[in-house]
Formats: structure tokens, C-alpha cells, sequence
């Protein structure tokens, strides 16, 4: 091969690289979402149950997503406390990330308080969620969602996503 044709040959690869992303399966773009951006902060744990958080974080952020939310796996965690509670590093990422909202989301054992009459099982988890503006010290809303009962704990989990997404797209207004 003469030396000429080796930066024609460089430059054939380069466009074959850059386009080639574009041709492989599941590696299309996904759509650009309309409406106020939700940040979805990683879920805390404090049931001491073998619950995958980290799956339960991409389970609410997908399900965001399938509800039409403009949301974003953001860099940021939920802390344990007392209650649910936007602390200074969230509101850092919101800004960073130009987030109008900030979801956080804790698994907790437990039944849901809003369900009282239901017997209480003793591996009862629910997941408690807290949608906070951006600068807004109170929470715009908050609830529980209880967990149905799995082999795999995390599988409940899983099950209530679309719920608390459902709940969450009707508390954020259109822009």
C-alpha cells in the first residue's frame, strides 16, 4: 500500500466509526421529552432488607420517562433522615443540571400510613417519595407506595414504578 492512500483509508474508517453507532440495535437516541426537567435522585435504604436500591432508582427513572417526564438519572443521592428532605448537594446537581424538580425516594418498612386498615406483614416495605421544587425547602408532594409481596424483594419494587410515576406526572404542571 503506497503512503498516499493511507490518510484516505484513515479518514474511510473515521466516517465508518462515527456513523456506525447509528446502525447498531438499541443504541438509537432516545426522544427528547418536553416540560419541566425532573432530576430522580438515587433511592435510599433503610428497611435492612436485601432490596436492590440501585434497581429500584432505574426502575422510577424509566418509568418517568415512559409517562412522557422530562427526567434525568441525576448524580445525586437521597440521605436518610427523619423525612424526605432536599439537602445542600441536591440542590447543587439540581442547579448544575438545570432541574425543576427533584425527586427523592426511600425504601422503608412498613405499611404506607395512608393504609391503616390493611394488615401490616411483617416483611411489609413501601417506598416513600418526596417531589421538591428546585429552591423550595417543602416538598410539592409526598407519598408511599406499599410494596406487593415477592419472592424477590426488589421484584415488588419493580411492580409499583409506573404508580409512583403516575402520581408524580400528575403533580408536575405542563410548561
Amino acid at each position: 500500500m503506497s503512503t498516499c492512500c493511507k490518510p484516505f483509508y484513515a479518514l474511510i474508517f473515521l466516517a465508518f466509526l462515527c456513523a456506525a453507532p447509528s446502525f447498531l440495535p438499541g443504541q438509537t437516541a432516545a426522544p427528547a421529552h418536553k416540560g419541566p426537567k425532573l432530576c430522580v435522585a438515587q433511592t435510599a435504604n433503610s428497611s435492612n432488607k436485601p432490596v436492590f436500591a440501585d434497581d429500584v432508582k432505574e426502575s422510577l427513572f424509566q418509568a418517568m420517562l415512559k409517562a412522557g417526564l422530562n427526567a434525568d438519572d441525576s448524580p445525586t443521592a437521597t440521605m436518610l433522615a427523619n423525612k424526605l428532605d432536599m439537602t445542600y448537594k441536591n440542590e447543587l446537581v439540581a442547579k448544575r443540571l438545570h432541574c425543576d424538580y427533584v425527586l427523592l425516594s426511600e425504601i422503608a418498612a412498613g405499611a404506607s400510613p395512608s393504609d391503616k386498615a390493611a394488615p401490616i406483614r411483617a416483611d411489609q416495605l413501601r417506598l416513600d417519595f418526596a417531589l421538591f421544587k428546585r429552591h423550595a425547602s417543602k416538598a410539592v408532594m409526598e407519598g408511599a407506595e406499599d410494596a406487593p409481596a415477592t419472592a424477590k424483594l426488589t421484584d415488588g419494587f419493580l411492580e409499583i414504578a409506573p404508580k409512583v410515576a403516575a402520581r408524580i406526572a400528575a403533580a408536575i404542571p405542563a410548561k
